[in-house]
């Protein structure tokens, strides 16, 4: 993703559920955080979406 910003007392949710698993993960993301975030390089073969 480009980089965003979200309003002053907002925040960004993002959940991520496994397939078939038990296992959760919920991450909370003030605006601070994202004006923070640097660009990781990313490797296309790690991208399948299903």
């Amino acid at each position: 993703m480009k980089k965003f910003t979200i309003p002053d007392g907002k925040r960004l949710f993002i959940n991520l559920f496994e397939d078939n698993g038990g296992r959760h993960l919920a991450l909370r993301i003030d605006n601070k955080d994202i004006l923070k975030a640097k660009m990781l390089p990313v490797s296309t073969h790690l991208l399948t979406i299903n």
